[in-house]
């Protein structure tokens, strides 16, 4: 099977995920629960395997998502799960004149801008793919240089669920921004086992210039 879409518990930590089992070319395929206590993960994240059969996947009951919206997501009862631990109420639609702190602010126009600038906002996050368009790696963070151009882009690569992941850092010129209409698309030559061959990322902070 394939691991569809990922559950959070009420602590914070994966509850459980969504299993795509049976059909063929995505035509007749149905989505079943499995706890994550039933998942063994090894070789830093890159195999995942269940002590059940294709059969025994198939005989558990099809799981029915109360919103459509969290297919593909990582969620849990009240919306889509950020990277920053915030909850994206999918229900809720705030007036104009007010916001909601668990409700992240819509993008205005896509990734980039009418200028056809690419946000920083969407940088963070994007997957990173390779020629063959298959994803390689997740922008972690990017350092700008005192010129304000973009020197390094860290990139996470490996893991699943972001266990046994590794970051990396890439030249901001083995990057490569695409759009796809108002989307952002980000590309490289690199290959996943070149980028996982590449040295950890160590966060180093320079010393702070002397105060007059």
């Amino acid at each position: 099977g394939e691991i569809k879409s990922v559950f959070i518990g009420k602590d914070g930590n994966v509850d459980s995920v969504m299993v795509g089992v049976g059909g063929f070319l995505g035509m007749g395929e149905r989505e079943v629960r499995l706890n994550w206590s039933e998942l063994n993960v090894s070789q830093n994240g890159e195999k995942v395997t269940v002590n059940l059969t294709k059969d025994q996947l198939k005989a558990k009951p099809e799981y029915k998502y109360t919103d459509t919206a969290y297919r593909g997501q990582v969620f849990n009862d009240t919306g889509v799960w950020k990277d920053n631990g915030a909850r994206t109420d999918m229900t809720a639609r705030p007036s104009s004149n007010s916001q909601t702190a668990a409700t992240t602010p819509a993008r205005s126009g896509g990734d980039f801008n009418a200028d056809g600038n690419v946000s920083g906002n969407a940088l963070i996050g994007a997957n990173v793919k390779n020629q063959a368009n298959e994803t390689v790696g997740e922008i972690e963070e990017v350092f700008v240089g005192t010129d304000g151009a973009i020197k390094t882009v860290v990139v996470s690569v490996g893991g699943f669920l972001g266990m046994g992941a590794k970051n990396v850092a890439v030249k901001w010129s083995d990057i490569m921004v695409e759009r796809d209409g108002k989307d952002l698309r980000v590309k490289t030559n690199w290959t996943k086992d070149s980028l996982k061959a590449m040295p950890d990322y160590k966060v180093e902070q320079a010393a702070a210039p002397a105060t007059k």
